[in-house]
């Protein structure tokens, strides 16, 4: 009889280990994808803040020159200047 009990209490915690281990498995998996999202966030707002500083530079450049710029567009490479500006002076 005390082995019987025994032997259900061991089913009962593998059990719940086995349910415990479900769990853990989805939260790594939650937590992997926020990690990604996370990165994901962190290159979109680097991305922001480079496009700012580029503009503030050829607004900058526009007042220092008297001088509206030719603008072109640029894919980004690796992450660089996404705008060009070209001014007639220099």
């Amino acid at each position: 009889d005390r082995i019987d009990k025994l032997e259900r209490r061991a089913e009962r915690t593998l059990a719940e280990n086995s349910r415990r281990d479900g769990v853990v498995f989805k939260f790594k998996n939650e937590v992997e994808k926020l990690r990604h999202n996370i990165d994901e966030l962190k290159k979109e707002s680097e991305s922001k803040k480079n496009h700012k500083f580029q503009t503030r530079c050829i607004q900058i450049a526009k007042e220092i020159l008297n001088e509206e710029p030719m603008i072109k567009y640029c894919p980004p490479f690796l992450n660089g200047l996404e705008l060009d500006a070209f001014f007639q002076k220099y």
